[in-house]
């Protein structure tokens, strides 16, 4: 007797549960929309369906308050399982809430440079260097026209106009053509005091610094002809004045330069004007190595025509 009383218990306390979410979602004092009420979960439609609430009231509720899911495959049979008609799953439909729209995906541009490491300029602004491997990603342009630049020493300027759409990829295939440096002629050099054929010469591609710490460079080759020395600049950098022609008694010093001024590279004293040369341009190491080829070719050059 004892143990019925409890199950009735259990009975009543359910049904007053239910008769009080009825009251809540009926009761036109609760149905008062307040500040910050939620939209109705997929499981409070399912639920006041299945408390036999009307459709029609069901769907008042939630233009009241709106809906939080959406009418997927699932929910629609679940639904319909617990009395939903097809009129207040289109009205669902409607309600529900729209996914926000996309964040624009911002323009990207690739750059593939030969050679590899060099200097890229966007509107005149430098925006990185390609790898080793000729390579650079950016993806922080704005949409639009740009002007685009690469450079790298010893090279030709690459310049092209690129127009940078939201959401794609616009890629530059970069091929650097190496400066053209025109020798002085035959003439010319004998003229200054250099003797033998330039077709015999042997030659070296180096950069000239210019001012201290080696900062700014200036690509240019170094001839070295039977009894002399001829070496013109070129590239952005070029300035005549730093062109040099000397017989090998004008060449009064020709050793490595200082540590502490240019590592690695070949200071050369030509009628008392000083010249420092590297064996690379700016960022890259000097090769020692080199430095003594040169100095080895420009003794054997004058000791052959002493």
């Amino acid at each position: 007797m004892h143990l019925k009383i409890a199950a009735s218990d259990d009975h009543l306390l359910a049904a007053a549960v239910l008769l009080l979410f009825l009251w809540m979602v009926l009761s036109p004092s609760a149905n008062a929309r307040t500040v910050g009420e939620p939209p109705l979960s997929r499981n409070d439609v399912i639920r006041l369906l299945k408390g036999k609430v009307s459709v029609g009231r069901v769907e008042e509720l939630a233009k009241q308050r709106g809906i939080d899911f959406e009418i997927t495959p699932e929910a629609e049979t679940e639904m319909r399982s617990a009395g939903a008609t097809v009129a207040l799953l289109n009205a669902l439909r409607k309600l529900t809430p729209m996914s926000p729209a996309p964040s624009p995906v911002p323009p990207a541009l690739v750059i593939t440079s030969n050679p590899g490491g060099a200097q890229v300029y966007v509107d005149d602004e430098p925006n990185g260097t390609t790898s080793p491997e000729g390579r650079l990603k950016l993806t922080t342009l704005l949409p639009g026209q740009h002007q685009l630049r690469i450079s790298s020493a010893g090279y030709r300027d690459y310049e092209a106009s690129v127009d940078l759409i939201l959401g794609q990829t616009a890629t530059v295939l970069a091929t650097l053509a190496r400066n053209e440096v025109q020798l002085p002629p035959i003439a010319d050099v004998a003229d200054h005091g250099v003797g033998g054929s330039l077709t015999s010469s042997v030659s070296f591609e180096l950069w000239h610094v210019h001012g201290r710490m080696s900062v700014h460079t200036a690509h240019g080759i170094l001839q070295i002809p039977s009894a002399g020395l001829v070496f013109t600049e070129s590239g952005d950098h070029a300035n005549p004045k730093h062109d040099f022609k000397a017989s090998c008694s004008g060449i009064s010093e020709a050793k490595p330069s200082s540590p502490l001024y240019c590592p690695a590279c070949l200071h050369i004293v030509v009628q008392s004007e000083s010249y420092d040369l590297r064996t690379k341009g700016w960022g890259h190491r000097s090769d020692a190595a080199e430095v003594q080829s040169i100095l080895q070719a420009i003794s054997s050059s004058c000791e052959h025509h002493q």
